[in-house]
């Protein structure tokens, strides 16, 4: 299946009666066939209430098995307990096992905070790279710190001399078309989507034209290593053991701004998380919001 694109990842294969040919299907109810293997049809591109998740072959044909979205029921119970906050929530996670994307309120633009620490710190190595050069002393220096303690001091430094029209060029590189830097060096009040730092984590996490697998592994090891006091958000509801790359973002904007975005892998899931949350009363309040749906998160895919 060399150059062929698929709109979903495959999750079944079964082989024809003969054995001489074999069927593949994809998480949206697409179907390939190869061999003597005969094409029956396909759901792909058709409304469904639940995803593909496996393919059994039977004389002539075969059937498609189908089992419960996961992120249907997790989408209806992150409502249910937002109803109960008094501060404004968006929230998007994508499944990296199907690459299927769930979403809370949807477009709801907000300030990005200290998250977008990583845009800051993944354009600098991009143009690292591009120089042929590994980061400076001096560069490393602002870069831990910035990351690891959320040092503002190294962000404001880093910030200027990497320069917001180079960092807004690599997020839209990302992908992240709602996505505008801030002005007059106040960079937490770059504007964003929960949609659009999921694209920016997905940079660090997987393979990708922008950063080499050095650069990615780098930031993935700061992100991995954050400071305790700064220990929630993606990782609420998480046990011990599982890996946990994450970037918080804590302001006074609109109210407290609490916002998290992060990577989760381990216990069987593998997923990236942004939520983003303004109008808290107090900083606490939005951790506890954040915690409360990475919780939910953790659990849906769980079932």
């Amino acid at each position: 299946m060399g150059g062929t694109s698929l709109n979903a990842p495959v999750v079944g294969v079964a082989a024809s009666p003969d054995g001489l040919g074999y069927w593949l299907a994809a998480a949206d109810g697409g179907v390939f066939a190869f061999g003597d293997a005969p094409f029956e049809g396909s759901d792909g591109g058709t409304p469904k209430q639940a995803v593909a998740v496996g393919i059994a072959g039977r004389p002539g044909g075969y059937w498609i098995a189908y089992g419960m979205d996961p992120g249907a029921e997790m989408i209806a119970a992150i409502a249910a307990y937002v109803a109960g906050r008094a501060d404004n929530v968006t929230v998007a996670v994508e499944d990296l096992a199907t690459g299927q994307i769930y979403q809370f309120r949807p477009g709801v633009v907000e300030n990005t905070a200290s998250t977008v620490k990583v845009d800051i710190l993944a354009t600098l190595l991009a143009q690292a790279q591009a120089a042929g050069r590994p980061l400076t002393p001096e560069e490393q220096g602002l870069a831990v710190p910035m990351i690891e303690e959320s040092l503002d001091s190294a962000a404001d430094t880093l910030w200027t001399s990497v320069g917001p029209g180079a960092i807004g060029a690599f997020e839209r590189e990302a992908g992240m078309t709602s996505t505008v830097p801030a002005t007059g060096g106040v960079w937490g009040t770059t504007t964003t989507t929960a949609l659009d730092r999921l694209a920016m984590i997905r940079t660090m996490v997987e393979p990708n034209p922008l950063l080499t697998d050095a650069s990615r592994s780098y930031i993935l090891d700061l992100m991995e290593h954050i400071t305790p006091s700064q220990d929630w958000g993606a990782t609420g509801g998480v046990p011990p053991g599982v890996t946990v790359a994450l970037k918080n973002g804590f302001a006074v904007i609109n109210g407290w701004q609490i916002n998290t975005t992060g990577w989760v892998s381990g216990g069987g899931r593998d997923y990236l998380i942004a939520v983003l949350t303004n109008g808290n009363a107090s900083e606490q309040y939005g951790i506890d919001t954040v915690n409360g749906v990475s919780a939910i998160v953790w659990d849906a895919f769980g079932t």
